[in-house]
C-alpha cells in the first residue's frame, strides 16, 4: 500500500509540472509571475518629470513619478500585468508642481513610428485598441519619450504650459476651483498680443495654462495675469508677471528643441495670485424668559445683565452632527434679549442651497434655576440679486414644530417671597411701642403736677 501511495504522489507531481510548463507556453503565466515587481524606464526626456497614472484591476489608481533618462535602474513599482495606464503628464523641472508641458493620453502611446506620437514603448503595454493600454510585460516597462524638452530623435516640435499659483482668504481653494481667470500675452516690441492662452484654477491652487507651441530656435517675453472681471465681494489681483521663453537647439547636428524658462524679475519664484473674499455677517437673535413653576411668567427685573449663556453649533451633515466648536455665543440682558457674536460666511457657503444651525443654552441649571434643554434648528438660503445674492431666512425649528423666534424659558424653582404689607400694628414682644407710650405718660403726669403746684404757690 506504501508503494502504491508513493507512485501515485509521483504522478500528481508530474502532472502538475506539465501544466504549469504548458501553461507558461502558451503565455499563460502563474500568479506569481504576474506579482513580480515591475520597473519602468523612460529613454529621453532630460530635465523632465513625468507623472504616470495606473488603473489596477480592483480600480483604485496610483501615481508614479518617474525622472527622465532613467534608462538604468529605473523605477520600481508594485504594478502587475493587467493593470492600465491611463494618463501621463509631463513636467518641466524636478520640483512638482512645476511646469506643465503636455499630457499624454494611452492613444499617443499605441504606435511606435507614428510621429504625431509623443511617447512611444518596446512592447510591454497593449494598444488602446485592445480595450486599453495594459501591461503585458513580465518585469520592465520601457518609453522613449518623442517631444517636449529635449526631443529624442526626429524634427518635432515643442511645447510649454506656463504655471502659476493661486491663494485665498475668506475661502478655501476646493470651494473656490475653476471661479478664476488667467491670460498670457505676449510682448513684442512693447506692445502686447494676445491672448496666448489661458488658464484657471483648481481644487488645489495650480493654475494650469493651455500649451503654447515651437517649431523653431527663438526667445518669447510673455506676462501673465488675472481677469479683472467683477466678482462679487472678491477683491482680485492686478498683479502681473513677466516671464521668459527661451527655445533652442540642443544638438548642433539634428533639429532637437529645448526649452528654458526663466522669471527674472521675481527671482524664478512662481507667479502666485492672491485673491480675498469679504465675508458675510450673521446675527442671531433670541429672547429669554423667565416663569415661575406654575407656568405664569415672573415680572420685569427677574433677569439680570449676562444671567445666562447661549451657543449656536453649524449642522454640518444631513445626519444632525455638530461642528467642533461653536460658531457663536451670547448672553441674555435683564430684558431678556439674547444677543450673540456675529457668525462669518465664507465663500464657499454662498454656493449652498441651505445651510443650518443649531442654538441651544449651555448654562446649567442651578442656583434656583431649571435651564432650557430645547435645541432650536434655523436655515438659511440664498436668494439672487442684481448686486449677487442675499441671505434669507428658510424657517425656525424645534423637534416637528416651526416658530417665529427662538426663545428659552427658564424657570424659577423656589421664587423670593413677597415684601411684607407696609402695617404699623405694634407686634407680640415688640417693646419699643411700649416704651414710646410710657414715656408720653411721664410727660402728662409732670405737666399736672407741675400746674397744680404753681396754683398752690398762688394762693399761699
Amino acid at each position: 500500500m506504501a508503494n502504491i501511495s508513493i507512485r501515485k504522489r509521483f504522478w500528481a507531481l508530474l502532472l502538475s509540472i506539465i501544466l504549469c510548463s504548458s501553461a507558461f507556453l502558451y503565455g499563460v503565466a502563474p500568479s506569481a509571475y504576474a506579482d513580480s515587481p515591475v520597473s519602468i524606464h523612460m529613454h529621453g526626456g532630460a530635465g523632465l518629470v513625468f507623472q504616470l497614472d495606473f488603473r489596477y484591476p480592483d480600480g483604485t489608481t496610483q501615481t508614479f513619478d518617474v525622472p527622465g533618462n532613467t534608462t538604468g535602474g529605473g523605477i520600481v513599482t508594485d504594478l502587475a500585468i493587467g493593470d492600465e495606464l491611463l494618463e501621463v503628464r509631463v513636467y518641466l523641472g524636478s520640483v512638482l508642481p512645476a511646469n506643465l508641458i503636455e499630457t499624454i493620453i494611452p492613444a499617443d502611446i499605441a504606435h511606435r513610428n507614428d510621429k504625431d506620437a509623443h511617447m512611444t514603448n518596446d512592447g510591454s503595454m497593449g494598444p488602446a485598441s485592445s480595450g486599453g493600454t495594459r501591461e503585458v510585460n513580465s518585469g520592465r516597462i520601457n518609453f522613449w519619450y518623442r517631444g517636449g524638452v529635449p526631443l529624442n530623435n526626429g524634427d518635432y516640435y515643442t511645447q510649454f504650459s506656463p504655471y502659476g499659483l493661486k491663494t485665498v482668504e475668506g475661502a478655501t481653494l476646493a470651494g473656490t476651483a475653476g471661479i478664476f481667470s488667467f491670460e498670457v500675452y505676449e510682448i513684442v516690441d512693447g506692445d502686447r498680443f494676445g491672448p496666448v492662452c489661458t488658464g484657471t484654477n483648481d481644487e488645489f491652487g495650480n493654475i494650469f495654462f493651455e500649451a503654447i507651441e515651437y517649431d523653431e530656435e527663438g526667445t518669447h517675453t510673455y506676462v501673465m495675469s488675472e481677469v479683472q472681471d467683477p466678482m462679487w465681494h472678491w477683491t482680485l489681483d492686478d498683479s502681473e508677471f513677466t516671464f521668459t521663453v527661451e527655445v533652442v537647439i540642443v544638438n548642433p547636428d539634428d533639429t532637437n528643441l529645448a526649452i528654458l524658462v526663466a522669471y527674472p524679475d521675481y527671482d524664478d519664484i512662481t507667479p502666485t495670485f492672491f485673491n480675498e473674499f469679504d465675508p458675510l455677517e450673521l446675527i442671531l437673535e433670541a429672547e429669554k424668559l423667565a416663569y415661575n413653576p406654575a407656568g405664569v411668567e415672573l415680572p420685569a427685573g427677574t433677569l439680570t445683565d449676562g444671567q445666562f449663556e447661549f451657543a449656536v453649533y453649524r449642522i454640518i451633515n444631513d445626519d444632525g452632527d455638530l461642528s467642533a466648536a461653536p460658531v457663536a455665543t451670547g448672553t441674555n440682558d435683564a430684558s431678556g434679549l439674547i444677543t450673540f457674536s456675529p457668525i462669518e460666511l465664507i465663500y464657499d457657503d454662498t454656493q449652498l442651497d441651505s445651510f443650518y444651525f443649531a442654538v441651544m443654552e449651555t448654562s446649567l441649571s442651578g442656583g434656583g434655576w431649571t435651564v432650557d434643554d430645547a435645541i432650536f434648528r434655523v436655515g438659511y438660503g440664498w436668494e439672487s440679486t442684481e448686486d449677487g445674492c442675499e441671505l434669507v431666512l428658510m424657517g425656525i425649528f424645534l423637534d416637528d414644530f416651526q416658530y417665529d423666534f427662538i426663545a428659552f424659558i427658564n424657570t424659577r424653582d423656589n421664587p423670593p417671597p413677597p415684601p411684607p404689607p407696609n402695617d404699623n400694628t405694634p407686634k407680640t414682644g415688640d417693646l419699643s411701642q411700649g416704651l414710646y407710650l410710657f414715656a408720653g405718660l411721664l410727660l402728662v403726669v409732670g405737666v399736672a403736677a407741675t400746674a397744680i403746684s404753681r396754683k398752690q404757690t398762688m394762693k399761699a
